[in-house]
């Protein structure tokens, strides 16, 4: 690709001078507002993207976005009235793919201007869904994994008791694992992950003589089947406990998108997939999918002003 002449290559000093306007400005501390302070933040985030470029490290594969899901966007730092910073926008492409790059968004406000669209309590409506479902799904995770540790400990709370045979304890014996002839006793702890039990079972499974003996075996399959429960349960409580933040964050955003929403139709842009938040299931953003009535109220304000 030719390159324009004034787009070459340039010195150090060059490079020194053409950012001397935007650098005496920056540090005379004379920037006021919001821009000024994001500067910082952008030149961070677009240094480190220019860096995966140049580098050939940006993703073969992009996340597909459906019309009408809301989205949280870097907008950037921009020139006058262009959006800037993060909002939530929502995404317009009809037709999206893995292999598409960008995304094309309508950016949300809560203020009204006549060439927006007005969403009324949209936003609101499905931030309370979202959360509604969030709510629902920690409160079932929760009773049913206080009904499992429950079982578990009126079944092994005390620990794995049991009596093996002379040729069992010898073959524990000699992998030095059993330190008495009759039993095996150890006690798998709840809030933890048992690694020391799993290495205690592993050197049982690689004992010399454990492939003839089938109740070492099903010992084996046994203690197996607990450890993986307790560590199944235990990621159910910290999945609960993850929630809690989300939750709050969520009744903070309830709180604040609790009146009127609207779309700027004056500020429609193209952005790259990269500045849209990472995916997670307990945030706003890729959880949400306006209505098709809110679709067509901003269509319908699209067509009129552009």
């Amino acid at each position: 690709m030719d390159i324009p002449d004034q787009f070459k290559k340039l010195t150090k000093q060059q490079k020194k001078y053409k950012l001397k306007p935007f650098t005496d400005y920056y540090y005379s501390r004379k920037g006021r507002g919001f821009k000024f302070l994001r500067i910082p933040y952008w030149i961070n985030t677009y240094g480190y993207w220019m860096r995966q470029e140049n580098s050939h490290k940006l993703p073969k594969y992009y996340r597909i976005f459906e019309r009408g899901t809301v989205v949280m966007v870097d907008f950037g730092v921009q020139v006058a009235s262009e959006f800037c910073g993060p909002h939530f926008a929502i995404a317009l492409n009809r037709h999206d793919d893995k292999y598409n790059p960008v995304i094309t968004v309508i950016p949300l406000s809560s203020k009204d201007k006549p060439w927006y669209a007005n969403l009324g309590t949209e936003l609101l409506e499905r931030i309370t869904e979202h959360f509604d479902t969030l709510e629902s799904n920690a409160d079932t995770s929760l009773k049913d994994t206080k009904q499992r540790v429950a079982t578990l400990y009126e079944r092994f709370g005390d620990g794995f008791l049991r009596s093996f045979n002379d040729e069992d304890s010898k073959i524990l014996i000699d992998a030095g694992v059993a330190h008495d002839h009759d039993h095996l006793n150890f006690t798998i702890t709840f809030g933890e992950k048992n690694i020391k039990a799993r290495q205690y079972i592993d050197r049982i499974r690689n004992a010399k003589g454990f492939d003839h003996s089938q109740s070492l075996q099903d010992y084996v399959v046994e203690i197996d089947g607990v450890l993986d429960e307790v560590d199944h349960l235990q990621d159910q409580l910290n999945y609960v406990k993850s929630i809690i933040p989300a939750m709050q964050s969520l009744i903070a955003k309830r709180a604040k998108y609790n009146k009127p929403t609207f779309a700027n139709t004056r500020n429609i842009t193209t952005v790259s997939k990269l500045r849209v938040v990472k995916f997670s299931s307990m945030n706003v953003s890729e959880n949400i999918k306006i209505s098709d009535t809110a679709m067509q109220q901003i269509e319908s304000k699209i067509n009129n002003y552009i």
